[in-house]
């Protein structure tokens, strides 16, 4: 039988390499409405239709900021009261079965291997009678998922958009029991269009007829928007309240972070519209206020069981506010990557920080350790991080020393040599905005002093171990006297597959 690694290396196959993608962006328009009828194609092609999708009990949520975490709540909430559920996400940290979770579990690399091969056996003996098309990495992943789905019996699915809302894969689902709409952004601008407005759009696409639908407080031209689409289709749309409004005690959390109060809020509405209508109870309707006019209401607060704020407490969901405990390093992980998600997580690990350092007797080193996909602009989102007072930056690329011992890390979209002149350009921003000169002489002193750029995380976190045994910024034998330090800080921020590789990196259990 075929084993785990060369699985992951089939689907790898699949990944759209730099030019290819650089095409499928210059042909936006023709390309994104062609995904859902290649997506439904080929559900077609492995014995599925559009129909055995409806059988699915759904909850759809898309966002900029946060879906993937209201997700994880949605998800946590629901298996604490009982039910047995399914959850596809995107991206995965270490490997790429945590996508796929049957019971807030990835599922194993067995069952992986077993199901991915039925359904690409099928694909592949179809493919000449389809124009010889493959779907590509994410679409293939996603029909994986619905046949997962549907082979595993589950009593509800709750489900990540991709990228947008209405052209992506997930929209395959033509009926919803609930629709989530977390905080918006500017994200993907190549693909959803400049402005608020245009990827309001597209997150609200996933909104359909008789759908309960939230969102959490959005600009005003984003929740016009969602509000226009939500009648539209007729669909009920709410605002979801405060968490600090619901009656009796705040709950607690299983993931860090004032943001993630809104996701709590919004998980907590997803979760108890599907219910009531999965159960048929009475007070379903009556929580849900109806507008008597052009504003969106508030949905109610309503008293919650135990089983709520079991799932609220136990939830997990790694790379997000994630605090790791290290031998004299602490890291601090958020993989954010827009301009306010990096000033919220700059927040959090600045206030973590403070917190930590009040309890640690000496001195104290901040660190970080940056970097950015999908060709996003770097000094705008590093402007915030000069807040976070960071001592030394590091700039690493999303790779491992030894991809072959992890496929599930390898990105075909660019080549090894670009990703590490990216993050010298990153580098050369972190200078910039110090006020430092980019032309670096040959012995590097100007750039060694606030940061420097490495070819694999491996070998950022072997730099920060030595600086960990050197109790120094300076981990050269030169004889030069530098400030000692007892304890070092890492914000690691930028992207989830750079949060991913430390994870790997450090061995730390996701999985």
């Amino acid at each position: 039988m075929v084993d785990y690694k060369s699985t992951v290396h089939a689907l790898n196959n699949l990944q759209s390499n730099a030019d290819t993608l650089r095409k499928i962006i210059s042909n936006n328009d023709i390309e994104k409405h062609l995904n859902l009828s290649r997506t439904i194609n080929c559900l077609n092609r492995i014995g599925l239709s559009v129909e055995d999708l409806d059988s699915l009990s759904v909850i759809h949520i898309s966002g900029t900021k946060g879906k993937g975490s209201t997700c994880a709540f949605t998800e946590s909430i629901l298996r604490a009261h009982g039910y047995k559920t399914g959850f596809y996400s995107s991206p995965h940290l270490i490997e790429v079965r945590e996508r796929i979770r049957i019971n807030g579990v990835p599922i194993s690399r067995e069952r992986f291997v077993s199901y991915f091969w039925q359904v690409h056996d099928r694909l592949e003996e179809s493919k000449e009678a389809n124009d010889n098309y493959m779907p590509t990495y994410f679409k293939f992943l996603t029909v994986l998922a619905f046949y997962i789905f549907l082979k595993e019996k589950l009593d509800v699915v709750v489900l990540e958009v991709g990228i947008g809302g209405t052209y992506d894969c997930t929209n395959a689902v033509r009926n919803p029991v609930a629709c989530g709409v977390a905080s918006l952004g500017l994200d993907h601008t190549a693909v959803l269009g400049k402005t608020i407005e245009e990827i309001a759009s597209h997150k609200a696409g996933i909104i359909k007829t008789g759908a309960s639908a939230f969102t959490v407080p959005q600009v005003d031209s984003a929740l016009a928007v969602i509000q226009e689409q939500s009648n539209k289709v007729q669909a009920s749309l709410h605002l979801v309240p405060p968490l600090s409004d619901y009656p009796g005690s705040l709950p607690e959390l299983g993931l860090d972070g004032d943001v993630q109060k809104w996701n709590a809020s919004l998980a907590i509405q997803l979760a108890n519209a599907w219910m009531n209508k999965k159960t048929n109870r009475s007070d379903g309707d009556q929580q849900l206020p109806k507008s008597h006019s052009d504003k969106v209401p508030t949905a109610s607060t309503f008293p919650f069981n135990d089983n709520f704020r079991i799932g609220l407490q136990d939830c997990v969901w790694p790379g997000r506010y994630q605090t790791i405990k290290c031998d004299g390093v602490t890291y601090y992980l958020d993989g954010a990557h827009t301009l306010i998600s990096i000033k919220n997580a700059v927040d959090w690990f600045h206030n973590k920080a403070v917190n930590e350092a009040e309890n640690i007797r000496g001195s104290v080193a901040r660190i970080l350790i940056f970097n950015l996909t999908n060709s996003r602009r770097c000094k705008p989102l590093l402007q915030p991080i000069l807040n976070a007072r960071i001592d030394y930056a590091i700039f690493s690329p999303n790779i491992l020393d030894d991809q072959s011992s992890a496929p599930d890390s390898i990105n075909r979209k660019e080549t090894s040599d670009i990703a590490v002149g990216l993050c010298n350009n990153n580098l050369s921003a972190w200078m910039d905005l110090h006020g430092l000169s980019n032309s670096i002489d040959s012995t590097n002193t100007i750039s060694e002093a606030i940061g420097c750029s490495t070819r694999s995380m491996n070998e950022a976190i072997s730099i920060i171990n030595s600086m960990g045994n050197a109790k120094s910024l300076n981990t050269k034998d030169d004889n030069v006297n530098t400030t000692k330090y007892d304890h070092f800080q890492v914000f690691a921020t930028g992207s989830l597959h750079l949060v991913g590789n430390i994870l790997k990196v450090l061995q730390s259990k996701v999985l």
